[in-house]
């Protein structure tokens, strides 16, 4: 091949590589924060087109756009949470995360922005009552992981809770919500414990499928994102980001794009 050729198809390709290399160096600019979810409705979730969504999802943007910084968004295993700040897997946690004290201990929260409770849910028709979930009478199915996960044994009393797990009545392995709702669906469990605002949206999205057993006692939580305990830097970003979004317009929006209800 004649050298001329191949010394010019050398110096395209050298030009083309600073250009793309050039365009690298803009986008790298810009600091992108990797935020962990769980599949998690209204909250966070995968969309029927393959897009991320979501309440926390829409939150987390707003707040990145005003500070000037991007997000990415990856699933993580919702009972190894703590886990995934601490490796530096992910930078921040949102998705409808309950503030309790033993995740407090290994991990740092923002400012609350929203309060849900503790529901029982059913399927539609089946008239169960909060006596017999607390009397131990139905199969009850949770997410491993979640708050109601940690305060089921509360809920129960210890000796019923323990009697309950050798007998098989207590389902909580499940890696997800919509997973347990699935049992749920499909007659494996009689009931489903987690917070209001994501069984809200599954009797809402479900008309006639599932109704509302009642609230369990005393269980009011505060939501919050987190971050790795210490990234004091990060943390007060994400709380002015916070308060900035919700005296903002835009919060009002999102609450009613999402359903969540009124905030408590």
């Amino acid at each position: 091949m004649n050298k001329k050729i191949i010394i010019g198809a050398l110096s395209l390709l050298v030009i083309f590589a600073v250009i793309l290399s050039a365009g690298c160096v803009g986008s790298d600019d810009k600091k992108t924060y990797v935020v962990g979810i769980d599949i998690y409705e209204p909250y966070s979730w995968t969309d029927e087109n393959g897009n991320i969504v979501g309440f926390d999802v829409d939150c987390m943007k707003w707040i990145a756009a005003e500070k000037g910084y991007d997000v990415a968004f990856e699933y993580i295993d919702w009972d190894a949470l703590a886990t995934y700040l601490q490796t530096g897997q992910r930078d921040i946690i949102c998705s409808g995360l309950s503030i309790t004290p033993d995740r407090a201990e290994v991990i740092d929260f923002t400012n609350p922005y929203w309060m849900i409770s503790i529901d029982v849910v059913s399927l539609a028709g089946k008239e169960f009552t909060m006596d017999q979930f607390y009397n131990g009478d139905l199969k009850i199915g949770v997410q491993a992981g979640c708050s109601a996960y940690e305060g089921l044994e509360d809920y129960l009393g210890e000796e019923l809770y323990a009697q309950m797990k050798k007998d098989g009545k207590i389902v909580d392995t499940y890696a997800t919500f919509a997973l347990s709702m699935q049992d749920l669906k499909n007659g494996r469990v009689d009931v489903v414990i987690f917070d209001s605002a994501g069984i809200k949206t599954q009797i809402d999205n479900n008309p006639g499928v599932f109704e509302l057993v009642g609230t369990v006692e005393d269980t009011e939580e505060l939501f919050a994102a987190a971050v790795k305990k210490g990234n004091t830097e990060l943390l007060e970003i994400l709380n002015d980001g916070y308060a900035k979004l919700m005296a903002s317009d835009d919060w009002d929006v999102l609450v009613a794009k999402y359903g969540i209800g009124a905030e408590e």
